[in-house]
């Protein structure tokens, strides 16, 4: 038994530190933090424009073109 745990705890740990210095592979391919495509900052979930462009053209960023920041609406009175 106390192998086993020892095997558990070295497998965690070895998880664990590999992680927090990995890159996704698209981030780091197109020099990008997975922000740039994703809403949640840390990457995974729903897509800004470039990830949904980067999604549907065959993983490329060419032509892409960042759409113009939106005013908000004028607040009413």
């Amino acid at each position: 038994m106390i192998n086993l745990n020892r095997i558990v705890l070295a497998t965690l740990a070895l998880t664990l530190a590999s992680s927090a210095f990995a890159l996704p592979k698209y981030a780091q391919k197109e020099n990008k933090k997975c922000g740039f495509c994703h809403v949640n900052a840390a990457g995974a979930g729903k897509r800004t424009a470039a990830g949904e462009w980067y999604k549907s053209h065959d993983h490329s960023l060419k032509g892409f073109k960042e759409p113009a920041p939106t005013k908000p609406a004028p607040k009413k009175k």
